[in-house]
This record gives C-alpha cells, structure tokens and sequence, in this order.
C-alpha cells in the first residue's frame, strides 16, 4: 500500500477531491488513535465496537485506524465473532 493510502485509508475512492482532503483528520490525530488501538489490544482481543467504546469514540471515528492497522499487517482478526463484529487481535511480534 502506497503511503497516501495509509494517511487515508479513502484516497483510491474520492481521488483526491479537496474536500475530501480538507476532511481527512491529520496526520498526527490518526497516529496517535492507531497507538491507542494497538495499546487497547496488547491487554485483551476486543471489538470494534468494543475498543470504540474503551476510548470513548464513536465507532465511525476509529474505524479507519482498523483498516489502516490491517493494511500494516498489526492486527488481525481471530477468526471469531462477538454480537455479529469480529473480535480483532495484535499480531505476532507486535
């Protein structure tokens, strides 16, 4: 994945349209949310939802880091589900 796709996970999607752009939260607020993802899961295999909820962010606000922490091959899932989200986990060496 190029490095604009790991800023915004997006891009390919809206083409760089300016305000899609001028919407995409910066660099930094993503960096530090992914951080806080991958702390949230070095204690327990949790949900989305779940980790949305421990951080206290609406669930459309983090779910971008999920799949930017996928495309980075950090996270996974476990293979299981819990109320219909698949429970996500750090990968090995993590």
């Amino acid at each position: 994945m190029n490095q604009i796709g790991i800023f915004d996970i997006t891009y390919k999607r809206h083409k760089g349209s300016k305000s899609s752009i001028k919407a995409n939260p910066k660099r930094e607020a993503k960096a530090k949310m992914r951080n806080a993802v991958l702390e949230a899961l070095r204690h327990n295999n949790l949900t989305g939802k779940q980790i949305a909820e421990l951080l206290q962010v609406p669930f459309n606000a983090i779910s971008g880091r999920f799949s930017e922490l996928k495309a980075l091959r950090l996270i996974g899932g476990t293979g299981e589900r819990f109320e219909g989200s698949e429970i996500l986990r750090l990968r090995r060496g993590v």
